[in-house]
């Protein structure tokens, strides 16, 4: 895989953005402690995308999540990757999500790095 400059790299809250701006949730709503699955599925989502498109780590992720633990963003990963591969519309939002999230990056300001 091929690195690119981490201005070109999404920042964790970009893609808390367009996680909340796709389900429809607050961001507090997204960092919060409700389990529903109404608001599981877009954290472990977003979470997923921060694993998958910016450097950070697992505590780091797990910490701009509301304080979580490491091993709940490996929870939220091994979920995500598993509903994906057994569900189309898991995948398609994956798509989306990161196509959302692409878009804000190449909208933001050159001066901002991550």
């Amino acid at each position: 895989m091929t690195q690119l400059p981490r201005r070109c790299l999404p920042l964790v809250s970009e893609i808390q953005r367009a996680t909340c701006f796709h389900f429809g949730i607050e961001m507090g709503e997204l960092l919060g402690k409700d389990r529903s699955s109404r608001l599981a599925h877009p954290r472990q989502m977003a979470m997923f995308l921060a694993r998958e498109l910016t450097p950070n780590s697992l505590p780091d992720i797990g910490r701009r999540f509301g304080g979580r633990d490491h091993s709940t963003v490996v929870h939220a990963i091994a979920a995500v990757r598993r509903r994906a591969t057994e569900n189309y519309d898991v995948a398609r939002e994956i798509s989306e999500l990161s196509a959302r999230v692409a878009a804000i990056v190449a909208a933001r300001p050159d001066e901002v790095m991550g």
